[in-house]
């Protein structure tokens, strides 16, 4: 029976429901209810590797894979056009859900009293800049980031420059790990991009030489070999996977070094951290390659069309995510069956809006080229219309934050923190201004993070009191 993939054709389908799948587990692990069944197989953002490091190697490896085949000027136009659409999307969700925040009483993902004491034409300058981000367009910042970047490294690549765009990448990532602050940019990325920049890149290197690469491995190495290094990496894949379910019980000193390290991974990414990612990456292709048959037959339904339509799907599971936050009676504190049905729920929500972007597309495909001309315009006109919106809420700007008592007891949490952290010896910074209170600590020091987060362990077992 064949159970490999064997699909002759141009397009690489692989590439598809391994990106369909982590827009999947991004939207389950986004939208809370934890305890769903769903959630086990998506890994809670917590395992070794997440969603997000998934999506972008992919992005990185289709985007390669699909300039080898082209000219370098068609390569880096479509690069362009595709980062332009990026950004405008990372502006129409950043502004058309502030305005949602501001204008109505419906709960979105993040708070607008955070943009208390900001005018809405401030809070537009630095949205535009990609210095600030709201309900989830942070992840689109850093793609616009990479994207940008790409367009240079793709023209490097067509011209026999590869050793440059290789080059670069190490040395990028190596002043990161030694220098982290000079390598920061004033984006509002959810990740450093400096520290995360191979799980993209090392992507679109693979994408762009992966038929040169594998013939020259298939000449030079052996099947014996090659069934010898597939093999390591799926056991070591299985291993770590036994030992996080065991919660390293096995092995303590690992589990020390890799337990909940997703904070590390999002701001330094240390090259320990991201061998075990990109361990994973590999894992994964040969899951989905070794056993594509199966695969495709029970989860292609859904992940191919979610992972043909990225970038759509990830809005729509934005949106999505306004719906179920807004179902009366609806909480994260369920069991976890009624989880289960509310998130199922929520995925049907996200499947409908792409089948019916699907279908809309086929039909617009069979009209006039003016009229395709005209929805070739739709995400600059639906761009400037959510920051339209923004402007035309200016006036409800000026009511955000919290009220007297909120702002009363964030800043006696604040202080309280600040107070057990002194007395634990760590490390901190305490910013009180007039609508915002916070924090800050090193979230790279483990000693840091242990005491903030035994902080609110004991207060939430009443051991401790947030009030002074």
């Amino acid at each position: 029976m064949q159970l490999r993939y064997d699909d002759p054709s141009a397009r690489d389908v692989r590439l598809d429901l391994l990106r369909g799948f982590a827009l999947f587990a991004m939207a389950i692990n986004h939208v809370g209810f934890h305890n769903s069944a769903y959630h086990t197989v998506t890994g809670r953002s917590v395992f070794l590797i997440n969603a997000a490091e998934g999506f972008f190697f992919i992005s990185g490896m289709t985007l390669g894979f699909i300039a080898a085949r082209d000219t370098v000027g068609n390569s880096v136009e479509r690069l362009l056009r595709r980062t332009w659409v990026v950004y405008l999307t990372t502006i129409g969700i950043a502004a058309g859900f502030a305005a949602l925040a501001v204008g109505t009483d419906l709960e979105v993902w993040g708070d607008a009293a955070g943009f208390a004491g900001t005018s809405a034409g401030e809070f537009l300058a630095n949205v535009l800049t990609l210095r600030w981000s709201f309900h989830g367009s942070d992840v689109l910042v850093a793609y616009v980031v990479y994207l940008a970047v790409a367009a240079l490294a793709l023209w490097l690549l067509h011209r026999g420059r590869g050793w440059i765009v290789a080059g670069a990448l190490l040395l990028v990532y190596a002043m990161s790990q030694l220098y982290p602050e000079a390598t920061e940019l004033p984006v509002a990325a959810f990740r450093n991009l400096a520290s995360n920049s191979p799980v993209f890149f090392v992507g679109l290197l693979i994408g762009f030489y992966r038929r040169p690469f594998g013939e020259w491995w298939t000449r030079r190495s052996p099947p014996a070999l090659r069934r010898t290094f597939d093999g390591a990496v799926a056991a070591a894949a299985i291993a770590l996977l036994w030992l996080y379910a065991t919660d390293y019980s096995a092995w303590p000193w690992l589990g020390s070094h890799l337990a909940d390290t997703i904070g590390l991974r999002e701001g330094a990414m240390p090259l320990f951290q991201l061998s075990i990612v990109c361990l994973y990456l590999r894992a994964f292709w040969l899951l989905a390659d070794r056993l594509w048959v199966p695969i495709e037959r029970i989860t292609g339904w859904l992940l191919l069309p979610l992972g043909k339509a990225s970038l759509f799907t990830y809005t729509a599971h934005l949106a999505a995510m306004v719906v179920i936050f807004n179902v009366p009676g609806i909480s994260d504190d369920v069991s976890t069956a009624s989880a289960t049905l509310i998130v199922t729920g929520y995925v049907a929500i996200i499947f409908a809006a792409v089948k019916l972007r699907a279908g809309v597309r086929g039909w617009l495909a069979e009209q006039p080229a003016s009229r395709q001309r005209l929805a070739g315009h739709l995400p600059a006109t639906a761009a400037a219309s959510l920051v339209a919106v923004v402007v035309a809420t200016s006036p409800l700007w000026s009511s955000l934050g919290p009220n007297e008592d909120e702002l009363a007891d964030w800043r006696a949490e604040a202080y309280a923190l600040a107070e057990y952290l002194e007395a634990e010896g760590v490390e901190y910074e305490l910013i009180d201004e007039e609508w915002f209170v916070e924090v800050e600590i090193d979230w790279e020091d483990e000693r840091s993070v242990a005491a903030f987060e035994e902080f609110w362990v004991l207060v939430e077992e009443g051991e401790l009191e947030r009030d002074l």
